[in-house]
């Protein structure tokens, strides 16, 4: 065209310099792309082997299952899983393949307002944590809600024998619990100690400085 080359074959095929228009192109072969491809309309791929970066500058949508065998690193972004009309949005992280029960956990934003924390280890989904939305959280053991919160506090509860609160101290220290009411003032606190000593005691915090009330060896 106008004395420059603009088509021409070759012993493999043709050679285009310049751009192509066509209405339609159907590829029976491969195509070997060097440069850009912009596509503006809908594009329909049944399989794609993508060996570099992709980037995906706007929305995407997914209709069906999506698996990525390395890591996914996600940057300056909020990820979302969100459930259907009237459905929960579930999102389930398996260990070691996920060839064992024990392996399988999940988050799951139920349609009652809560968020779960569950576990597979038995054969069936059973809840590890509850947390309601406006309310307390809720601990389980082995599916059977031992610990609550409310307004008001900690609840044990549920466990099917005498209830235990217990703190472990590590080797060389003591087991503390304080406690402060009202104000806050040093008269408000007080001290329940079990003391690498051997002996139980009692504190009060009458002058800045607590000092034993009660002593039980």
């Amino acid at each position: 065209y106008n004395s420059i080359l603009r088509f021409e074959t070759t012993n493999t095929g043709i050679n285009v310099t310049g751009n192509v228009v066509s209405d339609g192109l159907v590829v029976d072969g491969d195509s070997d792309l060097n440069g850009d491809l912009d596509v503006d309309g809908h594009t329909n791929l049944d399989n794609v082997s993508i060996a570099g970066v992709t980037t995906i500058a706007s929305n995407t949508t997914i209709g069906g299952n999506l698996t990525v065998n390395g890591t996914n690193t996600i940057l300056n972004t909020t990820t979302y899983v969100q459930g259907g009309e009237g459905a929960a949005g579930i999102l389930a992280i398996y260990a070691d393949e996920g060839d064992d029960n024990a392996d399988k956990f999940r988050f799951i934003s139920d349609t009652d307002g809560t968020l779960k924390l569950d576990n597979y280890a038995g054969g069936s989904w059973e809840t590890n944590i509850k947390a309601v939305g406006n309310a307390g959280v809720h601990l389980y053991n082995n599916n059977v809600e031992v610990a609550y919160t409310n307004n008001q506090g900690l609840y044990i509860t549920n466990t099917g024998a005498a209830p235990v609160l217990r703190l472990l101290a590590p080797s060389g220290y003591d087991a503390r619990i304080d406690l402060t009411a009202d104000t806050h003032a040093n008269e408000d606190n007080y001290r329940i100690e079990v003391n690498t000593d051997q002996k139980f005691r009692v504190y009060g915090k009458p002058g800045g400085n607590y000092t034993s009330f009660i002593e039980l060896d």
